[in-house]
């Protein structure tokens, strides 16, 4: 499973079902098991080396902007694998996945449904 690309991984880990995931931070020894429905966002910086590890050209993205229940905003593409005739917006967030995934840039990030109040397709 671990020659996955990042973003399947991290899709993969996010949509297991289990509901508590190991997290570790580096300053402190001790793990602790995180809620997974707790999650905000999960996020990471894409490096130089991931390019072979490019999203699907059969991904359908759209520009979104999230507002989240704390009213904090997040804007990005939104990247889902939805096939081409559930490509409107609502498809792609009413799917059975908890996690939706967003780029921005380099950035990655894989958003929890159960956190948003609002998405505003452009």
């Amino acid at each position: 499973q671990w020659d996955k690309p990042l973003t399947s991984k991290v899709t993969s880990y996010l949509e297991d079902a289990k509901e508590f995931v190991p997290f570790k931070l580096k300053e402190v020894e001790s793990a602790e098991l995180i809620n997974k429905n707790n999650i905000k966002t999960v996020e990471w910086v894409e490096a130089a080396s991931d390019e072979e590890e490019a999203l699907p050209d059969t991904s359908h993205r759209q520009e979104v902007t999230i507002t989240f229940i704390d009213n904090s905003m997040l804007s990005g593409t939104l990247v889902s694998d939805t096939p081409r005739e559930l490509s409107r917006l609502s498809d792609c967030l009413n799917t059975k996945e908890s996690f939706i995934h967003i780029t921005n840039g380099e950035r990655h990030i894989h958003v929890n449904k159960n956190m948003l109040l609002r998405v505003t397709g452009s």
